[in-house]
């Protein structure tokens, strides 16, 4: 569905929106919230699984920091909405549920995407 524009035609900004959508899924929520909330599934070791839970949080507000830098002044991260501000909404989600605190302009992130008639209609 290219009419959709949820992949950039120009190369460049194809391979931006690659790296962010590859950050957000292989450090946020990989190296973050899988630590953060399974740690169970890592160690039985109660001790050992809130060490896995703080490291896991703070990969994950290292990972919001460089997103929001990477958000800077645009409404979405490739300026327009694309796949990888998708990814971005549920980590952010996530990040909001902890509640780990976000920057100003990933929390407006989140309210732009739950505000969008698509995501509406997927959480009622």
């Amino acid at each position: 569905h290219p009419q959709a524009g949820l992949w950039p035609d120009d190369p460049t900004a194809r391979a931006r929106t690659l790296e962010a959508l590859d950050f957000i899924v292989a450090s946020v929520h990989m190296r973050g919230f899988t630590f953060a909330k399974v740690p169970g599934k890592f160690h039985s070791d109660p001790g050992v699984q809130a060490d896995l839970r703080a490291y896991g949080l703070g990969e994950v507000e290292k990972g919001l920091r460089i997103l929001s830098d990477l958000l800077a002044d645009k409404p979405y991260l490739a300026g327009r909405f694309g796949i990888a501000d998708a990814a971005l909404f549920y980590v952010s989600g996530w990040a909001e549920a902890e509640p780990i605190e976000m920057p100003d302009n990933l929390a407006a992130h989140l309210a732009r995407m739950r505000a969008r008639p698509s995501v509406i209609a997927a959480f009622p």
